[in-house]
């Protein structure tokens, strides 16, 4: 089965830098267009129904990007309660006790007169468990849901491999994940491969889950030359240990070349102080 996770369009709380969660802004004049030109450049699929959060600028984003299609609210995919944060641009919190950057953020954080991280996640998880087993009862091949980027992250957070932090699964409006799910590793706690959807940014991001079972460096990829592998987190190809990455190296340590995306050591003997230092799982 196929799950799509599509954030909705730019809103002007988005184009502001805001943290808007529950307060239900429309699209704004540029998310409109920017909604209207993913729908005409980016495959999304032909479905009869979408899963959508309750709030405006998601129902919008599917109405643009999925016209012939039934909507379908599902509670659980609004977004967090930002509480006290609530319209606040991240300038307005420098000195808040309660203010974590998103980028030092393992899971989804907590907001003080909120929602707390434990709660949001488990909402989310409860609501996706319940559309996949419907599904799967069912028999249906595809399922869309238009909903917004914390909820997708914490999705992909929570079942996606390799398993990466929460602030690592950022994505734009208008973009998303595909991703295959088959009933065996879903019973596992996990999807079975994923791609992302949409933007030059997320040019060659996916993840096989069934690529890398016999790869003595999972969950990097397993390749044919067993000296080529992908970084474990930022998937750029890394090509041959002796080689440079693909990418423009920064800076080197010691002699290691380092990624011009994700400043991590790309040589063989570097994987375990990737490991050490970030945490493998």
């Amino acid at each position: 089965m196929e799950l799509y996770i599509i954030r909705h369009g730019r809103t002007r709380a988005n184009e502001l830098n805001l943290y808007v969660g529950r307060t239900d802004h429309p699209l704004s004049e540029g998310g409109i267009q920017q909604a209207q030109q993913y729908a005409q450049a980016t495959p999304y699929p032909q479905v009869d129904r979408v899963y959508v959060s309750p709030l405006a600028r998601a129902r919008q984003t599917a109405a643009i990007l999925f016209p012939q299609a039934e909507q379908l609210v599902v509670e659980g995919f609004i977004e967090m309660d930002f509480g006290d944060f609530e319209g606040l641009h991240s300038d307005d919190l420098q000195g808040n006790p309660h203010f974590v950057p998103w980028q030092e953020t393992k899971q989804a954080p907590s907001y003080p007169n909120g929602e707390s991280g434990a709660d949001f996640n488990a909402r989310v998880q409860t609501a996706l468990s319940e559309l996949i087993a419907q599904a799967f009862e069912a028999g249906e091949e595809r399922l869309v849901v238009v909903t917004h980027e914390g909820v997708g992250m914490t999705i992909m957070a929570n079942r996606a491999r390799p398993k990466l932090p929460f602030y690592r699964w950022v994505f734009s409006n208008c973009e998303g994940y595909r991703i295959q799910v088959e009933k065996a590793d879903w019973d596992q706690g996990r999807f079975t491969s994923w791609e992302t959807l949409g933007g030059e940014s997320w040019k060659n991001r996916s993840f096989s889950f069934t690529q890398n079972r016999d790869c003595e460096f999972f969950p990097c990829h397993a390749v044919e030359d067993p000296r080529d592998f992908n970084c474990l987190f930022c998937f750029c190809p890394l090509y041959h240990w002796d080689a440079d990455c693909p990418g423009t190296p920064r800076y080197t340590k010691r002699g290691i070349k380092d990624c011009s995306a994700c400043l991590l050591p790309h040589e063989r003997d570097s994987y375990g102080l990737i490991t050490k230092n970030l945490g493998r799982s």
